[in-house]
């Protein structure tokens, strides 16, 4: 049996003649859908805080409306990439405007890949267990305030190619996404003459210290790129993570090589009179 392979480098319809050597008259139309190169699949989003629209050429032209937290963004469904599975895949993107990060990540973000400025394409072997668990997402991964640019984000089997328009650009699903706040659970406590009292993720602090301190939880992280940041009113204490005997203090971006053991706290200053509140936040970027 002979095999016809055909590629083609723009999307579309078309058509093949087979005509037989020996007879003229003999001969086929075959019809010819061209898919795209690339397996993603997105449309508009409206929310609150974001705003995606395509472009002509079917990139994205990503807009945040309001100021979004470092990790937060815009998703699409879950992918369905059954039919390549034991096939590598390729994540790639032509630019990052404010330094924004495009994933095709599972939730925990321990599958898929993930790419940004610097970090050039990255590729994952689709499995039956990852194979439903994926989506397609656009972050923010600066502290820059908003989110602005046009991207042509790309995903390919077996390696990176120029950019191609996927076949849906019109998917419906899409919205905006907040990453899971790790920062743990601190517990409500009165030391010396400082009273913590927590309010869901946000804790009121007053009084004044006697020496430095803090209040703090240890932590296990994976390996992996993290945000610290801390927003409050009145007076109120920083967030300060601890690693290895390395104190950062938000706001902070951090990368973890290996899973290791960090103490998350709130730090006071003996300098200090506290009467405010506090909200920390720490997120995996990548």
């Amino acid at each position: 049996m002979t095999g016809v392979l055909i590629t083609g480098k723009t999307r579309g319809r078309t058509e093949a003649v087979i005509a037989s050597t020996v007879d003229q008259s003999v001969k086929a139309t075959i019809p010819i859908e061209i898919l795209s190169t690339n397996l993603l699949a997105y449309g508009p989003v409206s929310t609150d805080t974001i705003g995606v629209t395509i472009q002509a050429d079917g990139g994205l032209k990503i807009l945040s409306t309001a100021e979004l937290a470092q990790g937060d963004g815009v998703a699409w469904p879950y992918m369905d990439l059954t039919e390549f599975i034991g096939q590598t895949l390729v994540l790639n993107c032509d630019n990052f405007p404010n330094g924004i990060i495009v994933g095709v990540r599972s939730n925990d973000l321990k599958e898929g890949a993930s790419v940004w400025g610097g970090t050039g394409e990255q590729s994952f072997t689709v499995t039956a267990a990852n194979a439903k668990s994926l989506r397609f997402s656009v972050k923010k991964g600066s502290t820059s305030s908003i989110i602005d640019g046009v991207i042509h984000p790309r995903l390919n089997i077996g390696k990176s190619s120029e950019w191609m328009r996927p076949d849906v650009t019109n998917l419906e699903g899409g919205g905006s996404f907040e990453m899971s706040n790790l920062f743990p659970t601190l517990d409500e406590v009165t030391s010396g003459q400082v009273t913590m009292k927590r309010e869901g993720g946000v804790y009121r602090v007053a009084g004044t210290p006697s020496a430095w301190g803090g209040f703090y939880k240890n932590l296990d992280l994976e390996a992996g790129r993290y945000s610290l940041t801390c927003a409050g009113s009145g007076t109120f204490p920083n967030a300060r993570i601890i690693i290895a005997g390395k104190e950062r203090d938000a706001p902070a971006e951090f990368t973890l090589m290996a899973p290791a053991n960090v103490r998350c706290q709130l730090t006071l200053n003996p300098t200090v009179t506290y009467d405010g509140t506090v909200a920390p936040r720490l997120v995996r970027l990548d």
